[in-house]
């Protein structure tokens, strides 16, 4: 990074990534979404470098459920320690972006006791409201001919956790796991033999072992759903909700929730949709509107 400096630290076991190029008192801490990549996604690493180069402290912790594909509330609780933590330094100059999963997470954990006071505003670019809802969607569009691979991820990110049940020979499984360990990188571009793979695998009659052992797992992963979540009634920051209507890993009408349950809550709540993007992915040329949704940001960041 020009001019700035990377460093990493642990807290509570888990590895935090910080940019900055100047000394600042405001903190945005950047989560990214369900990847093998984790905070070393080049999409991720390009985005903190930015707001680090325009004088933010940003913090990105590699969040060990997300980076497994095997989401888990511990994912939650650090982020909160790491939020926690910054407060001694930077105060109520907090601000917290989240990606896909991210952006579920940002939500919650912002609303955790001790921290609740201190972060003054929420994005949530691509989030998501219920866990059920996306594996509900995951399994029910496997059938799609020929499967994008946006929707195949989706479904393979689930087939990670249980990929023994689909009984790949060595070949092939080394092709799943060079897929989903690269996925990012190749910016969702599926070679042949990756396209030739991903059709037979959703068509796996073990795909619904596969839906039931998720299904089963709901209960403990309650948490990270948005639907009655009791953290968000402590949420006091203002809250961004950023999406795409073209988003096929998480539809639209996920957001429109979120919106609902925030502000049946009694939250500020600002939302924007853009026209061209798809999943956490936006330009300026979406519309204008995105600009002024952006700039309502940056003027939480400079007030007193």
């Amino acid at each position: 990074m020009r001019d700035g400096e990377v460093k990493e630290f642990t807290l509570d076991g888990g590895t935090v990534r910080s940019y900055s190029s100047s000394d600042t008192s405001f903190a945005i801490v950047v989560l990214h979404g369900l990847t093998r990549e984790g905070f070393n996604d080049y999409r991720l690493i390009r985005f903190c470098r930015m707001l680090a180069n325009i004088g933010f402290s940003v913090y990105t912790p590699s969040l060990r459920g997300l980076c497994t594909l095997d989401p888990d509330a511990s994912d939650i609780e650090a982020t909160e320690a790491l939020l926690e933590s910054l407060t001694a330094k930077h105060g109520d100059r907090i601000g917290i972006i989240g990606f896909s999963f991210g952006g579920t997470y940002s939500l919650i954990a912002a609303g955790a006791p001790g921290v609740a006071d201190h972060i003054r505003f929420v994005m949530a670019v691509g989030a998501y409201y219920s866990l059920e809802s996306l594996i509900d969607r995951a399994f029910t569009l496997r059938g799609e001919k020929p499967l994008a691979p946006k929707v195949a991820y989706a479904l393979l990110s689930l087939d990670w956790k249980y990929r023994q049940l689909l009984a790949l020979t060595r070949e092939e499984t080394a092709v799943f796991e060079d897929l989903m360990d690269h996925y990012c990188a190749r910016e969702n571009n599926f070679t042949s033999a990756d396209s030739v793979l991903v059709a037979k695998i959703a068509a796996l009659p073990a795909q619904h072992e596969v839906c039931r052992q998720w299904k089963e797992r709901l209960g403990v992963l309650s948490r990270l759903n948005i639907a009655g979540n009791p953290s968000l009634r402590s949420l006091v920051a203002n809250v961004f909700l950023l999406h795409s209507e073209r988003d096929v890993s998480v539809p639209v009408e996920e957001c429109t929730f979120i919106e609902t349950e925030l502000v049946n809550a009694g939250k500020s709540v600002s939302k924007h949709v853009g026209r061209l993007g798809d999943h956490v992915v936006f330009s300026i040329r979406d519309d204008i509107r995105l600009a002024s949704f952006f700039y309502r940001v940056m003027l939480l960041t400079e007030k007193v």
